[in-house]
């Protein structure tokens, strides 16, 4: 409980203060990269630093909207000891927290709980919303069971909670960050190259999200949506090991300090994966295919063709001692995902650590 409200803090894999709220080697507000960063001299990374005082009412809005819902953890402590108490007096049932002793009535109490997931996949969308002018979007976070197949969580970065001004999400105009070209070589190139080109690693754009004159509510920044999304996914799911997230390098921060205590511990894997369908018709269902190759923190990439899938994933150093500012994707056996390996992937490159 002590970090479920962290936001600021190193995401270094192999760092000692990977995920810790304070350290002695934190030294903030730091500008030497242009925007306020937290210096992590243990590690020599610059993760942008987040308004913590803005950061945490809203996401304990969220997680107690969400506890109300649905009955997972408490509103109020969210502890996951919860227990039935009863029913009110419409018959509906009723549970208490066994560590404050809350008592409340989920609204949905008859969605039953999932078995818990073995392997979380987390990808963004990007959908359109009835806003002040045509062309206004959403940025959704959609995570699901990568064995099973279950949704888990659907998020959005619109919220009906009050935020401060720093979580806003503020689209300056231009060119959308996104990529668009049917190579996804070439793709994961310009993707990275979009990651340099910002003004933070964190701050992307991806279009105008106004809303309507008079509605209610404010749209957030990704990032920010982001941290809420796996901060929930983590209280409800704190044992999970692997996780394979879209190519995006505030997805890993955000999901490193969530499961902090794990990856601090060298027990998490995470993964990034960039898929393509070329025939969108097909009835096949999307299958997470092959599994991680990791060993002495080396990363390993994979591209290949299957039922006219094509799938890049890289496996994110989780073991070094001390984690160079810049990796390098290497090829992976083809046979261990029965896929001819892309040589370009010798080139290709993955995601700055401080990021």
């Amino acid at each position: 409980m002590d970090t479920l409200f962290t936001i600021n803090a190193c995401k270094t894999f192999g760092c000692r203060n990977l995920g810790l709220p304070s350290a002695a080697e934190y030294h903030f507000p730091n500008f030497r990269l242009g925007y306020p960063a937290l210096y992590c001299a243990a590690c020599g990374s610059y993760p942008p630093l987040f308004n913590e005082r803005e950061f945490r009412p809203w996401l304990a809005a969220y997680l107690t909207d969400h506890a109300r819902r649905y009955g997972y953890f408490c509103p109020v402590c969210y502890q996951r000891d919860i227990i039935r108490y009863g029913r009110n007096p419409q018959g509906t049932q009723r549970l208490q927290c066994r560590h404050c002793k809350k008592v409340w009535t989920p609204k949905f109490p008859h969605i039953a709980p999932i078995e818990a997931p073995r392997r979380i996949c987390s990808v963004p969308l990007i959908a359109p919303f009835q806003g002040n002018a045509a062309g206004q979007k959403l940025y959704f976070l959609l995570s699901f069971d990568a064995v099973r197949g279950n949704v888990i969580h659907l998020t959005s970065n619109f919220t009906p909670f009050a935020v401060g001004e720093s979580l806003r999400y503020h689209w300056r105009g231009g060119q959308a960050d996104r990529e668009e070209t049917d190579d996804i070589i070439q793709r994961i190139s310009l993707t990275e190259m979009r990651f340099l080109q910002r003004s933070q690693f964190d701050e992307i754009q991806y279009g105008s999200a106004m809303q309507k004159r008079h509605a209610r509510g404010n749209i957030l920044r990704p990032v920010i949506a982001a941290h809420g999304h796996f901060k929930l996914l983590s209280q409800r799911f704190p044992e999970v090991k692997t996780h394979v997230i879209a190519h995006e390098c505030f997805l890993r921060g955000a999901a490193i300090v969530a499961w902090a205590p794990l990856f601090r511990q060298r027990q998490g894997d995470l993964w990034y994966v960039e898929e393509e369908i070329r025939n969108p018709a097909s009835p096949a269902p999307w299958q997470l295919q092959g599994k991680p190759i990791m060993a002495g923190g080396k990363i390993h990439g994979s591209v290949g063709r299957r039922k006219r899938i094509r799938k890049w994933s890289a496996g994110l150093p989780a073991l070094q001692k001390r984690t160079p500012s810049y990796q390098t994707l290497r090829p992976a056996d083809g046979l261990q995902y029965g896929w001819k390996t892309d040589p370009r992937l010798r080139r290709a490159p993955c995601i700055p650590q401080g990021a």
